[in-house]
């Protein structure tokens, strides 16, 4: 018996308007609603949603920290904070059946 394949969800990360700014982004699939994504906080433009992982001045104490619709913004570094955007976004798309691939 052969394992059904998952359809594959391409996902791209680009450098934003700065240095310190990623965009990541992705074509939407056939069975999610954009209505769901539009309410966790991605953009949507046409068939594709995306989403900025971006610093912002939190807590003065605390200092400049990354952070994306898909995670709190947190005193770490972008890689952090693109890291854990990642893993969330992945996360997202298998508990709805589909397999992430980064392009």
């Amino acid at each position: 018996m052969s394992e059904v394949q998952k359809p594959t969800v391409k996902i791209y990360v680009r450098l934003g308007e700065s240095d310190r700014e990623r965009v990541v982004s992705f074509r939407i699939p056939d069975g999610i609603d954009p209505l769901e994504l539009l309410e966790r906080g991605l953009a949507l433009d046409g068939n594709q949603a995306a989403f900025s992982v971006t610093e912002s001045d939190g807590d003065p104490e605390e200092g400049i920290g990354f952070g994306s619709p898909l995670i709190e913004r947190g005193n770490r570094t972008l890689t952090g904070a693109l890291g854990d955007s990642q893993r969330a976004l992945v996360a997202f798309l298998r508990d709805r059946g589909f397999e992430p691939l980064f392009a």
